[in-house]
C-alpha cells in the first residue's frame, strides 16, 4: 500500500536505493514545475528538492541535477536544493564542493532545518548557500515571553548579515504566522498555508493563481 517517506526512506538510504529514487523525484519535479510554470499564472514559481547525505555524496550528483534542469528546459536558478547542516558535514568534502557547483551553475542551495545540526558560524560562512530555512521546533515554541522568540530573531539577523532568504518552517497557526511576521520573517511554510497534496490538487491551487 502507500507508504509514507517516513515508513522506507531509512532504508532506501541504507541500501543506496535512495540515490535512484533521489534522481526520479528530481527529474519528475523539473518536469511538473516546467508545466506549471508555462501555464503561465506562477512564471517565477519555485521547486525546492531535499538531498541526503548519500545523494549529496554521490560522484554524479551534480550531473543529475543539472541534467534534469536541462531536459525540463528550467532556469536553474528556479530549482533549490535543501540540505541539513549535518547532510553538508557527513563529507565536508565532496559535500561543499558539489553544492558549490550547483551554486555556479545557478542552482539555489538552502540550509534546511537550521539549528538543529552543527551550526557552526564558520561551516556557515563557508557553506555555498543561498537560503536559510530556520527549524520547526523554534517556530512551534515562538511566544512572546519564550527564548525561541530571541533564537528566531537571531537567526533572521544572521540570515540577512549573509545576505541569505530566511524561511521559518513549520507554521501551524495563526499566533505563530503574527509573532514571525513582527520579527520581519519575509517568508514562512507549514500546514497553516497547505498541507502536502497530490499534483491534481496542486494544479488548483496554481491555477487559481494562490500564493503557496
Amino acid at each position: 500500500g502507500l507508504l509514507a517517506p517516513d515508513a522506507f526512506l531509512h532504508v532506501a538510504e541504507e541500501s543506496g536505493l535512495i540515490v535512484d529514487i533521489g534522481a526520479w523525484v528530481v527529474g519528475e519535479g523539473c518536469r511538473r514545475l516546467r508545466d506549471w510554470q508555462r501555464r503561465g499564472v506562477s512564471p517565477n514559481l519555485r521547486l525546492s528538492v531535499n538531498l541526503g547525505a548519500r545523494e549529496l555524496a554521490h560522484p554524479d550528483i551534480v550531473s543529475t541535477v543539472l541534467g534534469a534542469v536541462q531536459s525540463a528546459g528550467i532556469d536553474p536558478s528556479s530549482l533549490c536544493i535543501e540540505v541539513t547542516e549535518s547532510t553538508a558535514m557527513a563529507d565536508r568534502a565532496s559535500g561543499f564542493r558539489a553544492l558549490r557547483e550547483l551554486s555556479m551553475a545557478g542552482v539555489r542551495v538552502a540550509i534546511d532545518d537550521f539549528g538543529t545540526g552543527y551550526s557552526s558560524l564558520d561551516h556557515l560562512r563557508n557553506m555555498p548557500a543561498d537560503v536559510l530555512k530556520i527549524d520547526r521546533s523554534f517556530v512551534q515554541g515562538i511566544s512572546p515571553e519564550s527564548s525561541d522568540t530571541a533564537l528566531v530573531a537571531a537567526a533572521l539577523a544572521l540570515g540577512r548579515a549573509l545576505s541569505m532568504d530566511v524561511v521559518a518552517e513549520g507554521i501551524e497557526t495563526e499566533q505563530q504566522a503574527t509573532s514571525l511576521r513582527e520579527l520581519d520573517c519575509p517568508i514562512g511554510q507549514g500546514y497553516l498555508f497547505a498541507r502536502p497534496l497530490p499534483p491534481e490538487e496542486l494544479d488548483g491551487l496554481i491555477e487559481a493563481g494562490l500564493s503557496l
